[in-house]
């Protein structure tokens, strides 16, 4: 079980330092520390905001799709 919950863990690190690597494609400056973590929950809302979607700080469907949808460099500020 130990094996299973660390290749998780790794792919969830993986995951979150994916999507804290777009976010700083806009701006945000965040270490790629594959935490989701204050800082990286602060650029989430930003880049929410800067894409007109309600800022939660939260991962959701609709701001996973903008975020690898957009390609154009606008900066996040948090």
């Amino acid at each position: 079980m130990k094996h299973i919950r660390a290749v998780a863990e790794y792919r969830e690190r993986k995951r979150v330092r994916r999507i804290q690597e777009r976010l700083n494609h806009f701006g945000a400056g965040l270490l790629l520390s594959g935490e989701l973590d204050r800082p990286t929950r602060d650029a989430v809302s930003a880049f929410q905001r800067l894409v007109g979607l309600r800022a939660t700080g939260r991962l959701n469907r609709d701001t996973l799709d903008s975020l690898f949808r957009r390609v154009e460099k606008d900066p996040v500020t948090v």
